[in-house]
């Protein structure tokens, strides 16, 4: 039996580290080999203790695998352990489950207050210009989109709360104070990177 730890591992800057733990049973009489695909599982290959891309590997033949100054061309990454019992003559292998490498290189905030104060008046997105072909998606409580921009912070500019979709629905103007829900698509073309969804607070100034 073998447990993985972490499955996914998130990452917000090139240059992390990272170590994945495996829990083995039994741990004695046993080999054990880390393995790596870049296609999503369709293809393995064998992990070595080296150096590539600047990106430092230790433990491939260990429990533990750990990496060091991940370079950005290992997001998406699945990694998996394989456990040998060489003492048997069948030599069965087990396999761990997959842990995921996925390097989220920009922050999202949870809220911001169009105020008109100069202070965090926008939606402000850290990193999000790095991703050419970004498209966000925002809706309100009964699931209508009140937002939608395409190359956000590169040709839209940032959001301050205003409707621009369903405005015969909505009207035009400032959002009410509340909680929306966010899906932001990177845009890399990836089938297996999944849209970022989370939340977002509209904060209002008291009257």
């Amino acid at each position: 039996m073998i447990t993985l730890h972490p499955d996914d591992l998130y990452l917000y800057d090139e240059g992390d580290s990272i170590v994945m733990t495996a829990g083995v049973t039994p741990q004695t009489g046993v080999t054990y080999q880390w393995q790596y695909s870049e296609d999503d599982g369709v293809t393995w290959y064998s992990q070595m203790d080296n150096t590539l891309s600047g990106t430092i590997f230790t433990g491939s033949q260990s429990a533990q695998l750990s990496l060091y100054n991940i370079d950005k061309q290992f997001d998406n990454y699945l990694f998996r352990l394989v456990v040998t019992t060489p003492a048997y003559a069948c030599g069965d292998s087990i396999y761990s489950d997959n842990a995921r490498i996925i390097l989220r290189e920009i922050f999202i905030p949870n809220g911001f207050s169009p105020d008109d104060d100069g202070i965090n008046d926008t939606w402000h997105i850290t990193g999000i210009d790095r991703y050419q072909e970004n498209h966000i998606e925002v809706y309100n409580r009964w699931e209508v989109k009140v937002y939608e921009a395409d190359n956000y912070q590169i040709v839209t500019p940032e959001w301050d709360g205003t409707v621009n979709v369903n405005t015969l629905l909505l009207g035009t103007g400032q959002l009410p104070e509340g909680t929306y829900f966010y899906i932001i698509d990177l845009g890399e073309g990836k089938a297996s990177r999944k849209p970022i969804k989370g939340y977002v607070y509209i904060r209002k100034p008291n009257r």
